[in-house]
């Protein structure tokens, strides 16, 4: 028996019951630092997913990431935007709902942001396009596209 609460015991074990109270699962862990433990390490049904080091410090797979799409008439003529779309390994979402002023002068910006919350925990690509089309008063409409890839390498290890 140990009486100081700071230091933590040599294992740590976890119990699962159901609600019924019959143990589901049992794991034991190493929590003297000697053993490393990875944010989305795996343990039977219990997965890690976020905790503090030794400083207090958070760590946390989930994080959100905020996109900004401008909108820009570099053009001569008044334009009508009637296109904003984004296409994101395959999910489209058409932002022209969201564009706050779509009746572009020559010079003219108009933006919309997007707000995802993604996993820095799992190893992914993220390959976007945006597509915008204007039309102006009278003539041949414009269209313009744009790609942004990047991706997560995980770099989550946590020493407890």
């Amino acid at each position: 028996s140990n009486s100081d609460s700071s230091v933590l015991p040599e294992k740590v074990t976890c119990e699962m019951s159901s609600t019924e109270g019959e143990l589901v699962q049992r794991f034991m862990f190493d929590p003297s630092g000697t053993t490393e433990l990875i944010l989305k390490d795996v343990f039977g049904s219990i997965e890690l997913e976020s905790c503090e080091d030794s400083t207090g410090t958070s760590k946390d797979c989930l994080t959100e990431l905020t996109y900004n799409y401008t909108f820009t008439n570099v053009g001569t003529n008044n334009m009508d935007v009637t296109v904003a779309q984004r296409e994101r390994n395959g999910d489209i979402l058409d932002l022209l709902p969201l564009v706050p002023d779509t009746d572009l002068s020559p010079g003219e910006s108009t933006s919309v942001t997007e707000t995802e919350t993604i996993d820095l925990c799992i190893e992914q690509v993220f390959n976007t396009t945006v597509t915008g089309e204007a039309n102006p008063p009278s003539g041949i409409p414009c269209l313009d596209s744009d790609v942004y890839v990047f991706d997560i390498k995980v770099t989550c290890d946590v020493d407890l």
